[in-house]
C-alpha cells in the first residue's frame, strides 16, 4: 500500500521556494521511515530478533537500518546463512560491537520489495529452523 503524504491545502509558495524541497524531503523520509518499520516486521515475525532492542533504554527508532540475531547464531554464520538466501548486512562483530548479529541497511528498499524481502526472510527462518 503506497503512502499519501498529499494534502488538500492550497499551497501558496512561489515555485522556486526552498520549502517545496524540504516538504518533497521530508514526505520521503517519513515514507522510508514506514518502509523500514515494515521490514523490522517481517524480521520480527519470523523468529529473529533485535539484537540492539534498545538505545540507551529509548527504543529504537524507525530509521534506515537495524540490527538483527538469531538465537545463539554468531554474526558472521547468520551472514553467511542470510547471502545463501539473496539478504545482505554486515556482522555487528567488525562495528566493534561485543553482541553477535547483523546490521541491516533498508535505506534502499521500496515498497514493491517488501513482499519478495517477506519471500526471502521465510526461506532463511525455515532453513535456519531445520538445522536446529
Amino acid at each position: 500500500m503506497k503512502i499519501n503524504l498529499d494534502t488538500s491545502a492550497e499551497n501558496i509558495w512561489c515555485p522556486g521556494c526552498p520549502n517545496n524541497t524540504i516538504l518533497e524531503a521530508t514526505k520521503q523520509t517519513i515514507t522510508k521511515m514506514v518502509e523500514s518499520k515494515k521490514a523490522k516486521q517481517i524480521f520480527l515475525s519470523n523468529g529473529f530478533d533485535f539484537a540492539y532492542a534498545d538505545d540507551l533504554g529509548n527504543e529504537i527508532a524507525d530509521g534506515f537500518y537495524f540490527t538483527i540475531g538469531w538465537k545463539n547464531l554468531s554474526g558472521k554464520r547468520l551472514l553467511h546463512n542470510m547471502l545463501l538466501f539473496g539478504l545482505a548486512g554486515i556482522p555487528l562483530s567488525i562495528t566493534g560491537s561485543s553482541r553477535q548479529g547483523i546490521r541491516i541497511c533498508v535505506s534502499l528498499l521500496k515498497e514493491d520489495q517488501l513482499c519478495e524481502l517477506n519471500k526471502r526472510v521465510i526461506g532463511l527462518a525455515n532453513f535456519l529452523n531445520s538445522l536446529e
